[in-house]
């Protein structure tokens, strides 16, 4: 079964718990509300489930602070930054989000260029 791939930090979030929301720059929503997924690893290997709990599209820059933290960003943490990779301190939530985002995001889906995303909001449950 298809899930959601996640970086390994991202995975580690997902299974305890902290995190609880993904945003996927997908045409198509892949998930309804209520559906099973696996949490898997950048490799496609599974290591838990969890069940989406909300749905809604919008623009990657309409997210919200508590969002932020819902996708796993961490307050006022030390966050590497082009120009400065010994990180910084975290004052806004979307620097820390966009900091997550866009190493992994595909070239024309960065945080400047506002894509349109899926975001799933989803809690961890036991396997179906």
């Amino acid at each position: 079964m298809k899930g959601f791939k996640f970086t390994d930090e991202l995975l580690r979030l997902a299974l305890d718990g902290t995190k609880t929301q993904t945003r996927r720059c997908d045409d198509e929503l892949r998930f309804h509300l209520g559906e099973l997924f696996p949490l898997q690893d950048s490799n496609g290997v599974n290591h838990g489930w969890a069940r989406i709990t909300h749905v809604v599209r919008q623009r990657l820059q309409d997210i919200s602070e508590d969002d932020c933290y819902g996708e796993g960003v961490k307050k006022c943490v030390l966050y590497p930054w082009p120009g400065n990779p010994e990180g910084r301190c975290c004052v806004w939530a979307n620097i820390g989000f966009r900091s997550l985002w866009d190493p992994i995001a595909k070239p024309d889906e960065k945080w400047n260029d506002n894509p349109l995303v899926w975001a799933y909001t989803f809690e961890r449950t036991e396997a179906p």
